[in-house]
């Protein structure tokens, strides 16, 4: 916030900046404004970075009003102006339904592609991967198991950033499971020498 004083006739005046209320469909928290009091130009920062936090009860968008006030003391009677700042704040849209699953990979084969099994980072090429749905408040990713056709687990990650390279294992069909908060993918996947 920047507040300047257009009456410059006999000298600058003393200014403060201030917010003077936040509002909102839940009280916002987290913010940042420190008031500052002095000569014109003054500058004041407010930052906010909400998170998944403030959403409640299911409503994944919310409107938020901070109301600033820039006051003037030159005059016998202070002089004020104020401006309100309006946010609406809402969820990413998720891609949940939107993704289209791997179902082969050649870790060993002598091209430079295919190497690792990862839905998003980059691969052996160098070309980036963003196959994952997009995490937002509703629908986190978890976890991703890759089983055997036996049913043994023979990898597990937490991270969405996984890489999975079937070192030591055999050619043939598996299966996967990627864990989000609220919904599950499942595929098979061949391994293929």
């Amino acid at each position: 916030m920047v507040g300047t004083d257009s009456d410059v006739i006999g000298g600058q005046d003393n200014l403060s900046l201030s917010l003077i209320s936040a509002t909102g469909n839940l009280p916002p928290a987290g913010y940042s404004f420190v008031g500052k009091q002095g000569k014109s130009p003054l500058t004041s920062l407010f930052t906010w970075a909400p998170d998944c936090s403030i959403f409640k009860d299911g409503l994944y968008q919310n409107n938020y009003e901070f109301k600033f006030r820039l006051g003037d003391d030159r005059c016998l009677n202070a002089k004020a102006d104020t401006i309100t700042v309006t946010l609406k704040v809402k969820d990413i849209e998720g891609t949940a339904g939107k993704f289209d699953m791997p179902n082969i990979f050649t870790p060993n084969l002598d091209d430079k592609f295919n190497k690792y099994f990862l839905l998003e980072g980059i691969d052996s090429s160098g070309e980036v991967i963003d196959l994952l749905p997009k995490d937002n408040c509703v629908d986190q990713f978890e976890s991703i198991q890759v089983i055997n056709r036996w049913g043994d687990l023979v990898f597990e990650s937490k991270d969405r950033n996984f890489i999975w390279d079937a070192k030591g294992l055999a050619a043939g069909v598996y299966f996967y499971r990627l864990k989000y908060t609220n919904k599950e993918y499942k595929s098979s996947l061949t391994v293929y020498y």
